[in-house]
């Protein structure tokens, strides 16, 4: 659905199939860098089945939505508090991936009443993105393209749980689609943000952290530091980078487990 912000841009928001119903727990999925809401179709299509209304949704510049790219990740949690208050939601779930999660810890941080529960995927206090991956993003070479699939994936790098779906294929469609100068301020934003300690110090509600095994962007040991912060438990599955679409399953066991307010998350 596309949601009519205040400012006048269009923001669009997947909702699994089912419509939009904010009776039930509401669920943004925040995708990473030069991705946009299919990063999340396992997740979405199954959450909204199972009691919860997600939201995928597509940051400005990015799939759907209108507008050009904003350049930083406190711009980025503004445009999803915009979404909150134009759907008429207190709080909602925030789920993010690699860039995602560090919108959806910054809105967290700094909006502590808007967050029911906190999950970052791919995460770490610091992403110190690779030079040659952002200059040649920055250029509009596809070398970046070539950078991030060497990069990104794990044990999924040539198939994918998903019939009939090539993951490092998809990857790399759906980048060059949103735009590789997109995915260049993407990074750079991603390189900027440097508060990820003072914002999960403001963290009330519960949180999450889910780290790849082979994950050679945002690796384990960063998710680590991050969850010790938060106070959050720590969960590594065996996937890349692109852990929704490497470990799909596993990951929306993970969320509708957490999501649930379960007391047991498996390790």
């Amino acid at each position: 659905m596309d949601v009519e912000l205040a400012d006048g841009r269009s923001l669009y928001a997947n909702t699994g199939g089912t419509g939009f119903d904010r009776s039930k727990p509401v669920v943004v999925l925040v995708h990473g860098a030069g991705a946009e809401h299919t990063l999340w179709r396992g997740q979405t299509r199954y959450l909204s089945h199972h009691g919860f209304s997600p939201l995928a949704i597509d940051l400005p510049g990015h799939g759907r939505s209108t507008g050009g790219a904003v350049e930083s990740i406190e711009e980025m949690s503004e445009t999803v508090l915009a979404l909150l208050e134009g759907l008429g939601v207190e709080a909602a779930a925030l789920v993010g991936h690699s860039m995602g999660s560090l919108v959806a810890l910054d809105l967290a941080g700094r909006h502590p009443d808007r967050a029911s529960g906190l999950v970052l995927v791919a995460t770490s206090p610091v992403m110190a993105v690779h030079p040659d991956l952002l200059d040649s993003a920055r250029a509009e070479d596809d070398h970046s393209l070539e950078l991030a699939r060497a990069w990104m994936h794990g044990r999924h790098a040539g198939g994918d749980p998903e019939p009939g779906t090539w993951r490092a294929g998809f990857d790399w469609h759906q980048t060059a689609g949103v735009g590789l100068d997109v995915y260049a301020k993407d990074l750079a934003a991603c390189r900027a943000f440097e508060v990820a300690g003072a914002r999960a110090d403001a963290v009330t509600c519960p949180s999450l952290v889910v780290s790849g095994s082979a994950d050679r962007m945002t690796d384990q040991a960063g998710g680590a530091v991050l969850a010790h912060m938060l106070g959050a438990k720590h969960v590594v599955l065996d996937a890349g980078h692109v852990i929704p679409g490497e470990a799909p399953w596993e990951l929306t066991k993970l969320l509708v487990d957490f999501l649930s307010f379960k007391t047991a998350v498996p390790d």
